[in-house]
This record gives structure tokens, sequence and C-alpha cells, in this order.
């Protein structure tokens, strides 16, 4: 019989309003360097308003789904980070 670790517990957050010249490397840097632990990044499609749709506004910004592991949620939600 062998004992394997458990996998950590992850925490999922959408990262919204980034300026268009970070990517996800970038963003990992940042957050990593805050002493998070970071599972996953990667930049998805921004939210959009069905008025911003209709009149085919293209966002200026970024959105990246973040998973980090959950212990450092605190560390990552601190205001003055």
């Amino acid at each position: 019989m062998s004992i394997v670790a458990a996998k950590p517990y992850k925490s999922v957050y959408c990262v919204e309003n980034i300026d268009a010249s970070v990517d996800a490397h970038k963003l990992i840097s940042f957050v990593s360097s805050l002493g998070v632990r970071v599972f996953l990044c990667f930049e998805v499609k921004p939210r959009m308003s069905a008025r911003q749709r209709l009149h085919g506004i293209t966002p200026s910004h970024k959105t990246f789904r973040l998973c980090i592991n959950r212990a450092d949620n605190n560390t990552l939600l601190q205001s003055d980070s």
C-alpha cells in the first residue's frame, strides 16, 4: 500500500481590466511575487455588456482566468497588493 499526497485545493479567479500589454507570464510573475502559488493562468475573452456587443465595441483590456492554491487566498486578496 502506498500513500499519496492529496491534491491541494484551488481557487479560481477572473482577473479583469488588465492592460493589453500584459500577458499570462507577466501576470503569473506578479502574482507569484506576492507569495501566491499559481497553478494555472490563461487569457479568456473579456466580458461585454449587450450594448457593447450590439455596437461592435472591442475591449481595450484583457481578462485572465487565474487558478491559485486556496491557502493563498488571503495573500492574493490583500488590499495593498
